[in-house]
């Protein structure tokens, strides 16, 4: 049958990508279809498995978008924009390289104001977050956490070769004074322009790695600015940084909704629930599973209790609680779960019992999402000077994504359609209903966020007294 098929392709062509990756900490060889001996070896040459399955592969999946079996980029081209650090050894779909070791120095070139970093006052659009500035950006905020990446056996080199390769696949940034431009009409018949409608432009106005950067910044801003850090040990700590950088890892720059209704492939793969966070999460483990890009490398797996057990087969309890909150950060943040989330926080200042989250792993863990949720909406949280930046490039996104469902015959809301739409009124919208019902709850847990709702507050009152 062709799940017979596959589970033996799946354990071949897994097992023989472990046993010859640098580095692998996989002792027993893998069985392949060359190892004569193994069972699954032999039924694959009886059946031409690899035949098989690559040709089903084919017809289900587009070859543009990452397959079960391979970290594959979902854009056949690479970033062009993103100047990933250039590494020694063999091509890589994601990295671009399968060795740990860059060609750059191991200390930032590019380093930031300590006291800057802290605050909710610096200015990501002032980096070249798709140039070897933005990697250096995040070597520097990991670096704050130095005693945390010790502690879990994470080099420098390390953070850095995985930072290129989250890079790598995003989407390049739109400049800011490109937003509002009209974009070239869609035309269906017109093969460049229907693929555009269905999977995005190649430039995402919002949902770039300079976003992911912001979202990094702003968490840490959080953690050690504001003191949240006390509240979470360092393996969680590591994961919140890790699920900041990429939880719109590869973003298309249309959401689920869209996904969903046009059928895409992404939908298909993940059964139109959460679609592009489950994407997001996959692809961000599929980075971590790179080599040189394993920030988990010293915890992954778990040390065999009997004596001539295999080592580097079973996950350690450590890697599993990483993974945990990796997942439940990314999911977290889809827009659809975002009041869910926010009333599982609040019900935990209701009555009994009193909320700890040092001692009560549940209190904790809706901490941490909440926590990456205000990251990822933290664009409205700073001073109005530089959260205005912003609007017009979230607003270009969902325009261009109204232009697309116009071209493809759906209905088009005002929030999308750039005839109708109002800034002002949806910025005062999602201050009001989304972002202030969040932060004024996460300062029950974290005092000091209580200027993120005066900066809240202030731009929403700003954009009111704006002419619309």
């Amino acid at each position: 049958s062709f799940c017979t098929l596959l589970r033996a392709f799946t354990r071949t062509r897994a097992g023989a990508a472990m046993s010859s990756s640098p580095g692998s900490t996989v002792r027993t060889p893998a069985p392949s279809a060359s190892s004569p001996g193994t069972a699954d070896a032999q039924y694959m040459k009886r059946h031409n498995v690899a035949a098989v399955v690559e040709r089903l592969l084919d017809t289900v999946v587009p070859s543009r978008h990452p397959r079960p079996f391979e970290a594959a980029s979902l854009f056949s081209a690479p970033n062009p924009a993103a100047k990933a650090v250039k590494l020694k050894g063999s091509s890589s779909a994601l990295t671009g390289s399968t060795t740990s070791e860059p060609s750059s120095p191991s200390s930032p070139k590019h380093k930031v104001d300590q006291a800057l970093l802290d605050s909710l006052h610096f200015d990501v659009f002032t980096i070249d977050a798709a140039g070897p500035e933005g990697v250096d950006f995040v070597v520097n905020v990991f670096e704050r956490y130095r005693d945390v990446l010790d502690d879990h056996g994470v080099a420098q080199s390390t953070v850095r070769t995985w930072a290129a390769a989250v890079q790598r696949n995003y989407r390049p940034a739109m400049a800011p004074a490109d937003a509002g431009t009209t974009p070239e009409p869609i035309d269906l018949n017109d093969v460049v322009a229907s693929r555009r409608a269905f999977d995005g432009d190649d430039n995402i106005p919002f949902h770039s790695f300079r976003h992911a950067l912001n979202v990094l910044h702003t968490l840490h801003v959080y953690l050690s600015g504001f003191n949240a850090r006390q509240h979470f040990d360092g393996l969680e700590l590591l994961a919140m940084l890790v699920a900041a950088l990429s939880h719109d890892v590869q973003h298309p720059g249309r959401d689920n909704g869209f996904l969903v209704a046009t059928a895409h492939p992404l939908a298909q793969r993940y059964n139109d629930v959460a679609v592009l966070e489950q994407h997001h999460c996959a692809v961000a483990f599929a980075i971590l599973n790179e080599p040189g890009c394993d920030l988990c490398s010293a915890f992954r797996f778990a040390t065999p209790v009997r004596d001539g057990a295999p080592s580097g087969v079973v996950l350690s309890a450590d890697f599993k609680r990483f993974r945990d909150c990796v997942v439940k950060c990314i999911l977290g943040t889809e827009v659809a779960s975002h009041e869910k989330h926010t009333g599982a926080l609040a019900s935990c200042f209701d009555g009994a019992p009193p909320f700890d989250p040092k001692a009560n792993s549940d209190h904790r863990a809706r901490l941490m999402v909440s926590l990456i949720q205000a990251a990822d909406v933290s664009n409205e949280v700073r001073a109005f000077p530089f959260s205005r930046q912003w609007a017009p490039l979230v607003e270009e996104e969902f325009c261009r994504q109204g232009d697309a469902e116009r071209a493809l015959g759906m209905e088009v809301p005002q929030s999308r359609d750039r005839d109708a739409v109002s800034r002002g009124k949806e910025q005062t919208g999602f201050i009001t209903h989304v972002c202030l019902p969040l932060f004024e709850t996460l300062t029950k847990a974290v005092p000091a966020m209580e200027e993120c709702v005066r900066n809240l507050k202030s731009n929403r009152d700003t954009w009111n007294a704006l002419p619309s």
